[in-house]
C-alpha cells in the first residue's frame, strides 16, 4: 500500500500578467490558462463557443478557469470581414497543432502504471 499523498506537481491555474514594452504605448496583457491534475480541487480551463444560430452575428470563443476567463470575438461581431476570418483560421489550425502535440505527448508518457 503507497501512502504517500499523490503528487501536486503541476496543478491548474490561470495566470493574467500585464507589461510593457519600449516599442508600444499601451501595456501588453497576457492571460496563460495551464492543464493538469488538480487533485480533484479545481476543474481544470473550459473551452466554450457561444454562437447564435438565429442572428447574424459572430460567435464568442470563451476560456475560462476558476475567475478568470478570455473571450474572442470580431470587433464588430455584426459585420465579419476576411481579416476576422483568417484569424479565426489560424487560430482553429494552432488549437489543432496543439491537440496533436499534446495527444503524442500523451501517447509517448509512460504510463503512471509502469515501473
Amino acid at each position: 500500500m503507497n501512502s504517500q499523498p499523490p503528487s501536486r506537481s503541476n496543478p491548474p491555474f490561470a495566470l493574467l500578467t500585464v507589461s510593457s514594452h519600449p516599442d508600444h504605448s499601451a501595456p501588453l496583457v497576457g492571460l496563460s490558462f495551464h492543464t493538469g491534475a488538480s487533485g480533484g480541487q479545481e476543474p481544470g480551463p473550459r473551452v466554450v463557443c457561444h454562437s447564435y444560430e438565429d442572428r447574424d452575428q459572430a460567435p464568442i470563443l470563451t476560456v475560462s478557469q476558476d475567475h478568470s476567463h478570455a473571450t474572442m470575438t470580431p470587433a464588430n461581431p455584426l459585420h465579419v470581414d476576411d481579416a476576422d476570418v483568417r484569424f479565426a483560421k489560424d487560430l482553429a489550425m494552432a488549437a489543432l497543432q496543439y491537440f496533436e502535440g499534446v495527444q503524442r505527448a500523451r501517447h509517448n508518457s509512460p504510463s503512471p502504471l509502469q515501473p
